[in-house]
Parts: structure tokens; sequence; C-alpha cells
């Protein structure tokens, strides 16, 4: 499972592995509306994303 951030200026992207159990949660490096794009996998629900 994983959450992934990717600038919206394709500049930097973040990305964090996470524990079963775990809150899908994630310290961005810059503000959120410097987020292009954001992806979360869980073995559950399967893929997310959203782009701006």
């Amino acid at each position: 499972m994983f959450i992934e951030a990717i600038a919206a200026d394709k500049t930097w992207f973040k990305l964090n592995y996470l524990e079963a159990g775990q809150e899908p949660k994630m310290q961005m490096p810059c503000g959120f509306d410097k987020v292009g794009e954001a992806k979360e996998y869980c073995n559950l629900h399967g893929l997310w994303q959203a782009q701006k």
C-alpha cells in the first residue's frame, strides 16, 4: 500500500509506503495547492488517483 504525490510542475514527488492498518496520511513538502497528481493504492480498494 502506498500514497504518492507529484508536484504540478513535476519538480518533486513524494512516496510513502503504508503498513496494514496504518492511517493513509502524508506530510507534504509544500502546500497541498502545489500538488498536481495524487495516487493511493490499497490492497482492499485498489488504485485511487486524482489530477488537477
